[in-house]
């Protein structure tokens, strides 16, 4: 009998399978291919023997960055929603799922899935703004080669509903359903490979008022827009492209456009995902930009609106190269080519550009603070990179992130020690102010729809204040009690790189923040979290440390 073969061990040496999940990721972004990730139970093994040893399997397993994963891989079995063995995930360079089958193969039969799955999934958003209606858009929405019998459609309009919504689907009419404010499901008579089209309308200014709510903005004067595309283009909820990712804008004449996208010509440009395309903000109309390079990534510092004498967008854009650089040191390099730092001229109706993070760039006001910039710059990592389980951690996006805000302008330089201590003693004076004596929440039930569920008459303000204020207390304190307990060999940095090194392929929850504080350091913070995070023992007096 001949001898058993391990899910790890190949039969011929023509396919070069991976050797972990990260390798395969890092291999497939590398040489820009998609995944064959092959679920490997017990029954796999006659794969091995009739179909991995194939010569046209092979050829065509060179266009895949191939790995197998056995039963026991209890994450990728969960994120991949594994219930058969052997079942074949076709994903992008990113691990996004596109395409799956279940069950053994013939030889011939797994030739036609892998020629199937070589087919690229792509994408094209098209926005148009005629002059004659400026604060409206006109939308278009293909998707090409998709691979399902459902689509959910999201958009993160905040005001007005989409009008004049028309859809379309080749040889497979599909029904239109609103599930939830802003989000369609689109149903399909068949999970045959198609083209999908949604056509739509939508209003351009939607700002919040004076105000520190987060919120999706987007904006259109009459000199220049800074649009955010969350307003405008509708997501689909995990649709993983493996070819071109397109963006069309047709803009009133003499107006230009800059985008965190590559330009491939006039008004056209091109994403790496559909996700790069969403979560982007850009501008248009008339405005100025300076750009310095961090390695091969370009660095955009861009003004809208009225010209200020005052306003140095070269220093300003080598300034966010400092903040970009010293993150990078710390906490790895972030995966995309260009950022855009916007800076927005002040707008009429009592309405403001605030703060609004992205991905690829973020947009704020012309008089901005260094630790605003740093903050939303720290996003790329905490919130971009790696991403929480649910809003009870997001005292730790939020909160860690403003921490860092007021600390990284201090560490390059850009401002003083002492400046960095005002804003902690700041927030500490007004943390004993609000919560000296009682009326305090632990960290992990400050969001809105959490104490609602808990019936807290907290205002939403007083919880936003503990999620973003309360939480960079801590962070330094916490910063400054790994220290002590480390004799200074240990700092919150460390927790961080192994935050952003452990949970890019899954989500964190506040215990698995505990788990790696306790690995990093090899101390027991299980007080501290029952303290600080999880109640509501009062914060100490904000004690300096080095840093």
């Amino acid at each position: 009998m001949a001898e058993e073969r391990k899910p790890d061990e190949t039969v011929s040496g023509a396919i070069e399978w991976q050797t972990s999940y990260a390798d395969a990721v890092k291999a497939a972004t590398a040489q820009n291919k998609p995944m064959m990730l092959v679920f490997y139970g017990v029954s796999s093994r006659r794969l091995d023997r009739n179909v991995f040893s194939a010569p046209d399997v092979i050829e065509l397993a060179r266009k895949f960055v191939c790995l197998k994963i056995g039963a026991n891989q209890g994450d990728l079995v969960q994120k991949y929603i594994i219930q058969e063995f052997p079942t074949i995930v076709f994903a992008d360079h990113r691990g996004g799922e596109y395409d799956k089958f279940v069950g053994y193969k013939s030889r011939s039969s797994f030739v036609g899935i892998l020629k199937s799955a070589l087919i690229p999934v792509e994408a094209e958003y098209s926005m148009s703004i005629q002059p004659e209606r400026p604060g409206t858009a006109r939308i278009k929405c293909v998707f090409r080669n998709m691979r399902r019998d459902s689509l959910v459609l999201t958009l993160f309009e905040k005001h007005d509903k989409i009008s004049n919504i028309s859809y379309n689907c080749e040889n497979d009419r599909p029904s239109w359903e609103e599930i939830d404010k802003n989000a369609w499901l689109m149903k399909f008579t068949t999970a045959a490979m198609k083209t999908v089209t949604v056509q739509y309308e939508v209003e351009l200014n939607v700002m919040s008022l004076v105000s520190y709510e987060p919120e999706y903005i987007s904006y259109i004067g009459d000199d220049y827009g800074v649009l955010d595309s969350h307003t405008l283009f509708m997501m689909p909820q995990e649709l993983h492209a493996i070819g071109k990712i397109e963006v069309h804008l047709e803009l009133p004449p003499g107006w230009l456009a800059i985008t965190p996208w590559k330009e491939t010509g006039n008004s056209s440009f091109v994403a790496d995902s559909v996700d790069e395309v969403v979560d982007s903000v850009f501008c248009i109309g008339k405005f100025q930009y300076a750009k310095s390079q961090l390695g091969e990534h370009e660095i955009y510092a861009v003004l809208c609106g009225a010209e200020e004498e005052s306003f140095d967008l070269k220093r300003r854009a080598d300034e966010n190269v400092k903040i970009f650089r010293d993150y990078v040191m710390r906490f790895g390099d972030f995966p995309f080519k260009r950022y855009l730092v916007i800076f927005a001229a002040q707008v009429s109706d009592d309405k403001y550009i605030h703060g609004s993070a992205h991905a690829t760039g973020f947009v704020g006001p012309v008089h901005v603070d260094y630790s605003f910039i740093a903050h939303e710059i720290f996003h790329t990592w905490n919130g971009g990179i790696i991403n929480q389980k649910s809003n009870y951690e997001g005292w730790f996006k939020e909160g860690f992130t403003q921490y860092y805000g007021y600390l990284t302008p201090y560490r390059t330089g850009l401002y003083s020690k002492e400046r960095f201590l005002r804003y902690l003693e700041r927030d500490y004076r007004n943390y004993l102010r609000r919560y000296g004596t009682d009326g305090d929440m632990p960290l992990t039930r400050v969001r809105e729809e959490l104490a609602r569920k808990e019936g807290s008459a907290m205002p939403a303000s007083d919880r936003i204040w503990l999620m973003y204020y309360k939480g960079a207390l801590v962070a330094h304190l916490m910063d400054s009690e790994i220290k002590k307990r480390t004799d200074g060999r240990r700092s919150l940095d460390d927790l961080m790189y192994y935050m952003f090194h452990e949970f890019r392929d899954k989500l964190y929850s506040s215990e698995d923040v505990l788990e790696g504080l306790n690995t990093v350091t090899g101390q027991d913070f299980s007080q501290f979290f029952s303290d600080y995070i999880y109640g509501t023992a009062k914060l100490p007096a904000i004690t300096v440390g080095k840093y």
